[in-house]
């Protein structure tokens, strides 16, 4: 997974270089909503039609109600174009709005950057929509909020990588087919990069991956933050996935309305799930499930920290040897580190689980002896079965999510060869 995660990385350095040497060569189009001021047009949709591909359009601040459809390759920037939108503050009048009812954008072709905006207000439609016959979306920079769902995010295009970064997804409920989804995708998304952005008070989730077999690969779902979302991300067949530092904090236990931060349902291969910070919250931290009726396969679960949760991590999918969960840091639990009756040939080790109400529960045997999973120099009080643990064998420094390296350990990326 290094090497895939780096080959994407190398790909998008690129792909934005050329934009950079596109927009050097390009026109630029002037909007303003508010006449006399020299602005070519008055809507984002008249400068659209009129631009060339590879054109700079730059849009004031102001309030744009309408839907805009991109059918070239185009820059469009805000009045925040380049100001991070996760963490900008600034009064409203100084951001450009676009408030379409439909959907504020629909981006139907490759290589748009959308740069710098807040986006508002589609009542049964997301935000911004991106076509699945393209790709190289470059969404950066947004405030998208209060919209049936923030992004419907699609890509076929496996060579053009897509980026979705420093967005602040914002409570995007609006009742619809959906709704509550920061980011939600379904028909196919490739090479793709969702990183440093806020998610608050997603209704159903953060990120949402639920296309069909054979569509979704080499995604990137890293730094981001989310608060009180009902949970971070759901994901359905997807392969050559890491979700890594990200943090997850709910606010309180919710029961009826949260579920699990990270939530595999099936049909999922090569995924790392590494180094995430999970507080607080109902269900479990990081769950490995296959209710979709395909287990996952190749599963890395590695220095996470998870606090506050009924489960800390949670697997029951019925595959065997699913996955491998190392060196993670769960404490103050319900259950620290739980395996169903019917799991097999997982490999549970060096992690720390201390302080839950039960730090480790094993359902495939009846003692720790006949359990059908390999628990190995992890560090923990209580277990059923019984003798799960061996704390007095194994030394602090060496279990956790803050353990040291060994010679076992690979890094981010343990269960990948080169």
């Amino acid at each position: 997974m290094k090497t895939r995660t780096s080959k994407q990385k190398t790909g998008q350095i690129s792909f934005l270089e050329t934009l950079e040497t596109r927009q050097l060569l390009s026109a630029v189009l002037t909007v303003d909503d508010t006449a006399g001021t020299g602005a070519q047009f008055s809507s984002i949709q008249a400068a659209v039609n009129a631009a060339s591909p590879g054109d700079t359009i730059k849009v004031a601040a102001g309030t744009y109600n309408e839907t805009v459809t991109v059918d070239k390759s185009l820059n469009i920037v805000g009045a925040q174009a380049n100001r991070n939108g996760a963490t900008r503050s600034v009064p409203a009048v100084q951001e450009s709005v676009v408030t379409g009812a439909g959907g504020s954008f629909f981006l139907n072709h490759s290589n748009v950057i959308l740069n710098g905006f807040t986006i508002q207000g589609a009542t049964g439609a997301p935000g911004v929509t991106t076509a699945a016959s393209g790709g190289g979306y470059v969404i950066v920079d947004n405030v998208i909020q209060n919209n049936t769902f923030g992004i419907y995010l699609n890509s076929s295009a496996s060579a053009n990588p897509s980026l979705v970064a420093q967005n602040a997804f914002k409570t995007n409920n609006v009742a619809g087919s959906a709704a509550g989804n920061g980011i939600y995708s379904d028909q196919g998304l490739h090479n793709a990069f969702i990183t440093g952005n806020s998610f608050t008070g997603q209704v159903n989730s953060a990120i949402t991956l639920a296309g069909i077999a054979g569509t979704q690969d080499n995604i990137e779902i890293s730094r981001n933050v989310s608060k009180d979302d009902a949970n971070f991300a759901n994901i359905y067949n997807t392969s050559n996935l890491d979700i890594t530092r990200n943090t997850i904090t709910e606010s309180a236990k919710d029961p009826v309305n949260q579920g699990s931060a990270i939530f595999l349902a099936g049909g999922n291969s090569d995924v790392d799930i590494t180094r995430n910070d999970i507080k607080g919250g109902s269900f479990s931290g990081i769950a490995v499930r296959n209710i979709i009726g395909d287990s996952n396969q190749d599963v890395f679960i590695s220095r996470n920290t998870i606090t506050g949760r009924d489960f800390g991590i949670n697997v029951t999918d019925e595959g065997a040897g699913v996955v491998r969960v190392t060196r993670n840091t769960v404490t103050q639990n319900g259950t620290g580190i739980f395996f169903g009756a019917l799991t097999n040939g997982n490999l549970i080790e060096r992690n720390l689980a201390k302080g839950n109400t039960v730090d480790g529960e094993d359902d495939s045997g009846a003692t720790a002896a006949t359990v059908k999973n390999k628990w190995v120099r992890n560090i923990g009080d209580t277990s059923v079965p019984p003798g799960l643990f061996a704390s007095n064998k194994v030394k602090g420094h060496d279990a956790g999510a803050d353990s040291d390296e060994g010679d076992d350990d690979n890094g981010d990326h343990g269960h990948h060869g080169d």
